[in-house]
């Protein structure tokens, strides 16, 4: 709990006192269940729920707003490394800020129904008119129990929303988070990556390392993996096409004939069309 106070300072305070508020009055809405009171109480307990779920959402889109702005500053592999630690640490607040609203979210909707009468075996909430004391003029009236209903049934779905907002981090995590640091199809998505910026060599690179670990595509999620190996099989191609030298021209094609990627039939004719080229043209 020190560790996320020291990461994400105040606004963990304000999630951490709000949860705790949001559990203790869930916990009063059930004890006074059996009274008008406690749908009181529950919904201000759904009230804290919803504002524990806002500032735990803004607790982290903060601190991951911080991360990629600093991780723009830096280079490949700490770029991701530092992403990926600033995205694990942003998740540790959404966990925090589940567990209290979780936790008085069940506790509130249960005081609140009871409170309001809908329970098995619940008693009328204002008794019948001949048993009312004399004077008593403060009943409930019906219209009171249903703006008291709707405000409820508004308010427990702002704190429904909140909830699902703060468990979206944990499910929905982006493009280079969702996979450990040492799985290969990160080298397919660092292959896209370098391509798309005209890093052919580094790009073709990555993308051979990654198949040579046995990369899963699917993982990967990239746009296109068979666009991938298409561009950079022609871009080998094409540098042993246009080497100066047999011993180079050998060199290159000896490359792609033991490649990793998987190249189409298409891809092997085209280069064995080359080698007979090659040695139709003699030395």
């Amino acid at each position: 709990m020190l560790e996320l106070f020291r990461i994400h300072g105040p606004l963990a305070f304000v999630v951490v006192a709000l949860g705790v508020a949001a559990v203790a009055v869930g916990g009063v809405s059930i004890a006074l269940a059996k009274a008008r009171t406690g749908a009181k109480v529950g919904l201000a307990a759904l009230a804290l729920v919803a504002a524990t779920g806002s500032a735990t959402v803004a607790g982290v889109m903060s601190h991951r707003m911080r991360t990629d702005r600093a991780a723009t500053q830096l280079e490949e592999p700490t770029k991701s490394a530092y992403e990926r630690q600033g995205y694990d640490q942003s998740a540790s607040l959404a966990k925090v800020g589940l567990f209290f609203a979780a936790i008085a979210f069940v506790t509130a909707v249960v005081g609140t129904l009871k409170g309001l009468g809908i329970h098995r075996g619940a008693k009328p909430l204002t008794a019948p008119e001949s048993k009312r004391p004399p004077g008593s003029e403060t009943a409930p009236t019906e219209e009171n129990e249903s703006m008291l209903g709707l405000g409820s049934l508004v308010v427990g779905s702002l704190a429904m929303f909140s909830i699902v907002a703060m468990f979206m981090p944990l499910v929905m995590k982006p493009k280079g988070t969702d996979l450990p640091a040492d799985d290969p199809a990160l080298k397919l998505r660092e292959a896209e990556r370098l391509l798309s910026e005209g890093k052919f060599k580094e790009g073709c690179a990555a993308l051979e390392e990654g198949f040579k670990r046995h990369a899963d595509p699917g993982k990967a999620k990239v746009r296109s993996i068979e666009g991938l190996v298409s561009e950079c099989f022609d871009q080998k191609l094409e540098a042993a096409l246009s080497a100066p030298d047999a011993a180079t021209f050998d060199a290159l094609t000896a490359e792609l004939r033991e490649t990793s990627m998987p190249i189409d039939d298409a891809a092997k004719r085209r280069l064995e069309s080359a080698l007979e080229a090659r040695r139709a043209a003699g030395p």
